[in-house]
C-alpha cells in the first residue's frame, strides 16, 4: 500500500477495556492524547483479541495466527519455560521477523511474555529492553534501571500482595486494599517504557518498527498519587451487571476468585474503577510525550502509529474482574491507527476485526509482502479508503482456568473454549461446560443465554460450522475436539 516503507510504532497496553477511553464515550475516562489520535486517524471499534489472556493474545497480534496455529496456549513465565503451550516457537513468523527481513530496525521495550525474555528474538535486535513481570527478574532491563537508582526495593513494595486487589478476592476474604505507587511518577514502569521508546525513535533512521509494550493498566492498580484525585470514587460509573448472580451461565464462573464484585459492594467496585481509570490517564500522559517526540523529530508524516490492548478487563461486569472470559469486556479491545496523509481522519469502522487481522494489515499498509501463511486477512485498502471491510466472523480461543493458572493441569485444559462472533451473534462453546449464545443487538450486556433455546439450533449449527472452517484452514491442532 506504500511506495516507501513507513516507520511503525506499535503500542500495546495490557488489560485495557475497549470502552474505557474518551474516544469510546466513557463518561469518566480522561484520555486526551488518545482522543486526538482517534480524531486524526481510524478507529476499529469492534476489534477482538485472538485469546483473552496475555501470552496467547500477544502471539496472535504478532503472528496473525489463532492459538491453535501458533500454539502459545498459556502464559509464559520462567517457571514453565520449555513446557508445551508456554512458549512461541522460534520457527513461527512474527511481524518482527518479516519487517526485520525487509530492512526495518526492530526494537521492543516492555513485556515480551512469549518465552526467553532475556534473549533478543524474532527480529527485535535493534533494541531489546524487556520487562519480565512473572518469575524472578534476574536479567530485566527495568529492574536494572531501578537498581541503578536505588529504587528496586520501592518497586518490590509496590508489588507486594497487600496492594494487589486481584489477589485479595478469595471467597473468605472480601478485603479491598489498593494503594498508589510508591515510585516517583517519572520512574514508574509505563514512564520508563515510554522513555526508552522515545530514545529509540530519536536514535533510529527510517524505517524502524517500535513495539512499545505497556504493562499498565494490568494489576496491581498503582496509579501516581497526583492523578488519583481526578477520579473521585463516589462519582465512578459501575457496570449495571456488577451484582450479576450468573444465572444461565457456566457454574465455573462462580467458583473463580475473581467473581468478587458483590463481596466488595458497589462502593468497592467504584474504588477499583477509579484506580483503573487513573492508571489509564497515566498511560495517556506518557503517550502524549511519545507523540510529541515523533513530532519534534519531524517524522510524524512517515510514521504509522497503532494503539491496541492485548486483551480487556471485566472491571466488575457480571461481578467479575480480570480477563480469561469471552464476554465483551474481556475479549474486545480498543484499536486505533494513525498515519497522516495516508489514512483518513476521524473515521470509525464498526465491522468486526479479528486479533489475527492486524498483522497482515500493517504489513500491507507498509508495503511489505507477507510470505508466511496466516489466519487473518488484510483490511488495509478498506482502512485507507475509510470504508467498512466485508463482513467476516471473528474467533477467539482460550484454555480453561486450571489450564492457565495451574501448572499441574493436563494438555487437555489448554484448548478449552472457543468463541465466534458473527454479525450481532456471539456463540461460546466450552469443552467441559454448557454453551452460551448471546444476541448483542438486543442484549449488549450478555445477560440472556439463548443456547438452550431450541429455536436457535439452526443458528448454532451455522456458527459452529464457521468455527470448523477456520480450524481446518491450517489444521486444528489442540482444538481438533471442535471437529469431532
Amino acid at each position: 500500500m506504500s511506495d516507501e516503507h513507513p516507520n511503525i510504532v506499535f503500542i500495546m497496553c495490557d488489560q485495557m477495556r475497549y470502552d474505557c477511553a474518551g474516544f469510546a464515550g466513557h463518561s469518566a475516562a480522561r484520555t486526551p492524547a488518545l482522543d486526538q489520535m482517534a480524531a486524526e486517524g481510524v478507529r476499529l471499534e469492534n476489534a477482538y483479541c485472538g485469546s483473552p489472556v496475555c501470552s496467547p493474545a500477544r502471539a496472535s497480534w504478532l503472528t496473525g495466527l489463532y492459538p491453535h496455529g501458533h500454539l502459545q496456549l498459556r502464559n509464559y513465565s520462567s517457571s514453565n519455560r520449555g513446557q508445551y503451550g508456554c512458549m512461541l516457537s522460534s520457527q513461527t513468523v512474527t511481524i518482527g521477523d518479516v519487517l526485520h527481513d525487509a530492512g526495518y530496525r526492530c526494537g521492543i521495550v516492555g513485556p515480551w511474555h512469549l518465552g526467553n525474555d532475556a534473549d533478543p528474538q524474532h527480529g527485535f535486535n535493534a533494541m531489546w529492553k524487556t520487562h519480565r513481570y512473572q518469575g524472578r527478574p534476574n536479567t530485566d532491563a527495568y529492574i536494572n534501571y531501578l537498581r541503578e537508582l536505588d529504587l528496586e526495593d520501592t518497586f518490590a513494595r509496590d508489588g507486594r500482595p497487600g496492594v494487589k486487589w486481584k489477589t485479595c478476592m478469595g471467597k473468605d476474604n472480601p478485603a479491598l486494599p489498593i494503594d498508589v505507587t510508591a515510585l516517583p511518577t517519572e520512574h514508574q514502569r509505563t514512564s520508563w517504557t515510554v522513555d526508552c521508546g522515545i530514545e529509540f525513535v530519536r536514535s533510529q533512521s527510517s524505517p524502524f518498527f517500535l513495539f512499545l509494550s505497556v504493562k499498565d493498566p494490568h494489576p496491581p492498580l498503582l496509579p501516581p498519587a497526583e492523578l488519583l484525585g481526578e477520579f473521585p470514587s463516589h462519582r465512578m460509573p459501575v457496570y449495571p451487571s456488577w451484582d450479576d448472580r450468573l444465572e444461565g451461565k457456566p457454574t465455573f464462573l462462580q467458583e473463580i476468585p475473581w467473581y468478587a464484585a458483590r463481596k466488595f459492594g458497589y462502593a468497592g467496585v467504584q474504588k477499583i474503577v477509579a484506580y483503573y481509570l487513573a492508571l489509564i490517564a497515566h498511560i495517556d500522559n506518557q503517550l502524549a510525550r511519545l507523540f510529541d517526540a515523533l513530532s519534534d523529530a519531524g517524522i510524524w508524516d512517515n510514521t504509522l502509529v497503532v494503539f491496541i490492548s492485548d486483551h480487556g478487563e471485566m472491571l466488575g461486569e457480571h461481578g467479575v474482574f480480570g480477563k480469561c472470559l469471552m464476554y465483551e469486556g474481556s475479549v474486545r479491545v480498543p484499536c486505533l491507527l494513525k498515519w497522516p496523509g495516508h489514512l483518513p481522519q476521524g473515521v470509525v469502522l464498526s465491522e468486526l476485526v479479528a486479533g489475527v487481522d492486524l498483522m497482515p494489515t500493517l504489513l500491507d499498509l507498509a508495503g511489505v509482502p507477507l510470505s508466511a501463511s496466516v489466519h487473518g486477512r488484510s483490511i488495509a485498502s478498506d482502512v485507507c479508503a475509510g470504508r467498512e471491510p466485508s463482513a467476516r466472523p471473528v474467533l477467539s480461543e482460550i484454555a480453561s482456568f486450571p489450564g492457565i493458572y495451574d501448572p499441574q493441569s493436563g494438555d487437555r485444559e489448554l484448548a478449552h473454549t472457543v468463541m465466534i462472533r458473527d454479525e450481532n451473534w456471539k456463540y461460546i462453546r466450552h469443552r467441559s461446560s454448557f454453551d452460551e449464545l448471546y444476541d448483542l443487538e438486543s442484549d449488549p450486556g450478555e445477560l440472556n443465554n439463548l443456547a438452550q433455546d431450541s429455536q436457535q439450533r439452526p443458528l448454532i449449527q451455522r456458527l459452529w460450522a464457521a468455527v470448523g472452517t477456520t480450524l481446518r484452514q491450517q489444521g486444528a491442532g489442540p482444538y481438533a475436539w471442535c471437529l469431532e
